[in-house]
């Protein structure tokens, strides 16, 4: 598995303030309940055949962190890029 470490409160403050800053108000699209937690981890999803125009991505990865309904189950992506959280994460996410 790696060396795995979970986030430190300040990466989770950080997330958060940026979610909250660009209009995440933590209601589930699918269940309407406010029961969202943040994943402690992050996804780099590659990206196939091309990356979006104004989407920071370091290569054909598209990192993104997730946020999860824990009524419902449905999982939210945002792009690390996006929310311009890289510094957050370090080098880490860059690969």
């Amino acid at each position: 598995m790696g060396n795995w470490q979970a986030w430190t409160q300040e990466q989770k403050d950080a997330i958060i303030e940026r979610l909250a800053a660009r209009g995440f108000q933590g209601r589930c699209p699918m269940c309407s309940r406010n029961a969202f937690v943040l994943m402690d981890g992050y996804f780099n999803t590659q990206v196939i055949n091309h990356v979006l125009p104004g989407v920071p991505s370091p290569s054909n990865n598209m990192p993104t962190i997730a946020v999860i309904c824990s009524n419902c189950g449905f999982i939210s992506h945002h792009a690390i890029g996006a929310l311009d959280l890289f510094s957050v994460f370090g080098k880490a996410a860059h690969r």
